[in-house]
């Protein structure tokens, strides 16, 4: 074993459940993920000598190149300036919430409603960069995006029964408790997210200044790309279509159950293929100037709808296709997924509840 492996090890032994956080400016704060395992606040960890020397070790490991090949990923956390929606700060692997029932979504953990059968993952903030060059030219000039808060995304796509549970209806052309639901609009998504948000804050298992909402487009990439786990596939968990999602080649012209693919590095399933999902953002085109927690145009007439589905070809499954339909627009190709996430607010402090 190489040394720096071996200091990797013992960093993982000695402060798996450290803070690296600056107290001069609380706007701004360190922490470090190792394999999957973040460092978070520790109250032995006080020695500010401490504090400065892991951090120093963790920016040599970043500047050394080890980093990005070996699971070890040093992130820097802003306030949000668009949506003021709170800073989550990650949690340790090892610390209980103890104020709530242990199905509560807690920041940092992945969650679960258990009476709608609803897994949500727990995804982690970073920054990307959005778009392909060599894609669509709706899909260029690639740009970086930063995306600042942690949020939750549905494992799979909604299924017919979840809707079901909530609405009280399927609208589904094709039949079936797992299979994902389609033929529903934008404007119907929104309706099935602002009920379950009122359900579940009435349930009390909403975090502060968290909602059920679309996922925003960047969101959507973000998480599809595998977010900081990220590898650079074309498609959502690897470079072979067959294997993450159905599309026209596989389906056999229907919809199929959810999470009978394989799953991205996130754990999310059929985030290509399956069906369109419905995104939170009216569409517009990009720039490439770059962005923090976007949330689309503020003038356009379609909303974007992003995964590709059972309908098409594998290039519309690749993560950086983007398209858009008027929010009454269903179709038997089009479902969504669910985000659990920081309120959208614009610059002026006004919750935005969709771009109508």
């Amino acid at each position: 074993m190489c040394y720096i492996e071996r200091v990797v090890n013992l960093l993982k032994k000695v402060f798996c459940s450290a803070w690296i956080l600056s107290e001069r400016d609380t706007s701004k704060r360190h922490f470090v993920v190792l394999d999957g395992i973040r460092f978070c606040r520790y109250p032995k960890l006080k020695e500010p000598v401490i504090r400065f020397a892991v951090l120093a070790l963790a920016l040599l490991l970043v500047a050394s190149g080890y980093g990005a090949h070996n699971g070890f990923h040093l992130v820097e956390l802003k306030e949000i300036e668009a949506s003021n929606a709170p800073l989550s700060a990650p949690l340790s692997r090892f610390e209980t919430n103890t104020s709530k029932g242990k199905e509560d979504p807690s920041l940092g953990f992945d969650a679960r409603i258990p009476d709608m059968n609803l897994e949500l993952v727990w995804i982690d903030p970073g920054q990307f960069e959005m778009g392909s060059n060599d894609g669509n030219d709706n899909e260029k000039p690639v740009h970086r995006v930063n995306i600042t808060h942690g949020y939750w995304l549905g494992k799979t796509e909604i299924t017919q029964a979840q809707w079901r549970s909530v609405m009280g209806s399927d609208p589904g052309h094709f039949k079936g408790d797992n299979l994902p639901v389609e033929n529903v609009s934008w404007e119907d998504c929104e309706k099935f997210c602002k009920k379950l948000t009122d359900r579940e804050q009435k349930a009390g298992r909403l975090p502060n200044g968290y909602v059920y909402r679309l996922p925003t487009e960047a969101e959507w990439e973000y998480a599809a790309r595998g977010g900081i786990k990220s590898k650079g596939f074309e498609y959502a968990g690897g470079d072979n279509i067959d294997s993450f999602g159905w599309y026209y080649e596989n389906s056999m012209d229907k919809t199929h159950p959810v999470g009978r693919k394989k799953p991205n590095e996130l754990g999310l399933y059929d985030m290509s293929g399956s069906v369109y999902e419905w995104c939170y953002d009216k569409y517009g085109s990009y720039t490439s100037d770059d962005k923090t927690n976007p949330s689309g145009s503020l003038q356009s007439w379609c909303y974007v709808y992003r995964g590709g589905s059972w309908y098409l070809g594998a290039s519309y499954c690749r993560t950086t296709f983007r398209d858009c339909l008027r929010p009454l627009s269903f179709h038997a190709y089009l479902g969504l997924r669910v985000a659990l996430a920081p309120i959208i607010r614009d610059r002026s402090g006004i919750i935005l509840e969709g771009r109508r």
